[in-house]
């Protein structure tokens, strides 16, 4: 359960040999992203001590509502307005749900092996060759960090090969931090002046991760009053009743670089924004009614084997013990 750490590690090696070389651009980063960074850092760490020894849900999200809060506030970075609609006062709380939202989405996915990574980088990338073709050279350069870093844990981590085995583990530290990557720089990346997308065409980076907890926190909320609840119901676990966990894989990685390209071109084709969001409502929607009876199943087969480890793992009465004893 090391990929985490070795991936924030990785950057920081990066930026340290990038500033022999382009130190002014490193200088860049460090004054422009300092909320990002000093985020990142109390994610990894949250996150590493939650490898070793589980936290509950409220304290982590508290962590997580925490650093959202200040890559908004320290670094400005904000939705605005969303389809041309200014968002005025509420466009504060609105970034750090949907920061929330998308950091939880990556965390939630991370369940099968290459999954959350091999999303992770299909945004990284996608994001780093846009910044790049924008002139935004300074977010491309910590992005690029970011992927390479990627590149080096899927190389131990994806299912490249039939029957290959992972190595090498995101854990809570590596989910956490890299689903806050991709929250910020989408966001960073589609406010202006300098906007390198819109905010409506970022949305449909993450439609998987963002519409699969969405659909979750609600129907937890509505089938059992518990949204935290753990559970084997996400769209991965509902996909490998039918297809093996490479596939799974592979299948979700490419719907999510599907749907981020396409909506790139959309916008380069001037489509209006509110053709985005009403298209991403539909899509959400078609989604949630295919989805719902195999996932009530899956919930269901879920919280009977909770019970069952419950009560393997329950105390055994004193009178019994005795006569088991005798």
């Amino acid at each position: 359960m090391v990929g985490g750490l070795a991936i924030a590690l990785a950057v920081v090696v990066a930026l340290t040999f990038g500033a022999v070389f382009e130190k002014a651009a490193v200088v860049q980063i460090l004054a422009e992203h300092r909320g990002f960074l000093i985020g990142s850092a109390v994610l990894v760490l949250v996150g590493v001590l939650d490898d070793i020894s589980p936290i509950k849900a409220r304290y982590k999200l508290a962590f997580q509502f925490a650093c959202c809060t200040l890559a908004v506030m320290v670094d400005q970075v904000m939705i605005n307005s969303v389809a041309d609609v200014d968002l005025g006062v509420m466009a504060g709380p609105f970034t750090v749900l949907v920061m929330l939202t998308v950091l939880n989405g990556l965390n939630m996915i991370d369940g099968i092996d290459g999954l959350a990574g091999g999303t992770a980088f299909v945004g990284v990338l996608f994001m780093a060759a846009a910044a790049a073709a924008f002139g935004r050279n300074v977010d491309a350069l910590l992005m690029g960090a970011f992927a390479g870093a990627l590149i080096a844990f899927l190389a131990r981590n994806f299912p490249l090969r039939r029957g290959g085995r992972a190595s090498v583990f995101l854990g809570d530290a590596g989910s956490l931090l890299l689903g806050f990557v991709l929250a910020y720089f989408a966001i960073r990346l589609s406010d202006q002046p300098g906007r390198v997308f819109r905010h409506c065409t970022a949305f449909w980076f993450f439609f998987v991760p963002v519409a699969d907890a969405i659909l979750l926190y609600v129907r937890r909320f509505l089938r059992d009053g518990a949204p935290f609840a753990a559970g084997r119901d996400h769209i991965h676990h509902i996909l490998l009743r039918r297809w093996s966990a490479r596939s799974v894989c592979w299948f979700l990685i490419g719907a999510t670089a599907t749907l981020a390209g396409l909506s790139y071109l959309v916008e380069l084709a001037g489509i209006s924004p509110l053709f985005q969001v009403a298209g991403w409502l539909v899509l959400f929607g078609l989604y949630a009614s295919i989805s719902h009876r195999p996932w009530a199943a899956a919930w269901l087969r879920s919280r009977r084997a909770e019970r069952r480890r419950a009560k393997a793992s329950a105390p055994m009465p004193v009178f019994v013990e005795a006569r088991r004893a005798a």
